[in-house]
């Protein structure tokens, strides 16, 4: 199943670490909402449809956004989990608590990020840099390198099939958090 990803479409560790640092030196709202996407592998689409309540920064149990998946008839929510351990977390955290509950949590134009990631990825990834989905496929990339195991990736990208990553499952706790550690260490 590890041939699912194809290596054109993903960001090596280099890559990926070349995107953050360029996305980094960006003013809000695109910074936080690229990071956003890298960190979760939602569309940009699902992304722009959040609002701050759909951010649970929970004290006990996992953290997690309920994002509306748009490619699936109903479009049903999946619960994409975040590692509260993360300088990302702190981030989003911060920047949720400065928007109005009810209003878009990132208020940038979809054309303007698509406009600004293809420029960052025509200098991380030339060529491959038409590619707005390959913060998806990194994702579930970066995933599967540090352990996770298909099904999760599956839920967490909010794909319906196996042909995207396997029938869906739960996963402990304990694995998730496991799967975070190795990427902070990785």
């Amino acid at each position: 199943m590890d041939n699912a990803i194809d290596t054109r479409k993903v960001l090596s560790t280099e890559e990926f670490e070349s995107f953050e640092r360029v996305v980094k030196k960006l003013e809000n709202p695109a910074k936080i909402t690229l990071l956003f996407i890298a960190e979760t592998g939602c569309r940009i689409g699902e992304a722009l449809l959040l609002r701050p309540e759909d951010v649970q920064f929970l004290k006990e149990g996992r953290p997690f956004v309920r994002i509306q998946t748009l490619k699936r008839d109903g479009h049903p929510v999946r619960s994409v989990h975040l590692d509260r351990q993360s300088e990302f977390y702190q981030e989003l955290r911060s920047w949720t608590a400065t928007q109005k509950k009810g209003e878009a949590l990132f208020p940038i134009p979809k054309r303007t990020l698509q406009s600004i990631m293809k420029k960052i990825l025509k200098r991380v990834k030339p060529d491959r840099e038409g590619l707005v989905h390959i913060l998806r496929h990194t994702r579930a990339s970066r995933l599967s390198q540090f352990g996770a195991k298909w099904e999760y990736i599956q839920q967490q990208l909010g794909w319906s099939s196996l042909d995207m990553a396997r029938i869906y499952a739960h996963t402990q706790d304990e694995e998730i958090e496991k799967v975070f550690q190795s990427m902070r260490k990785g």
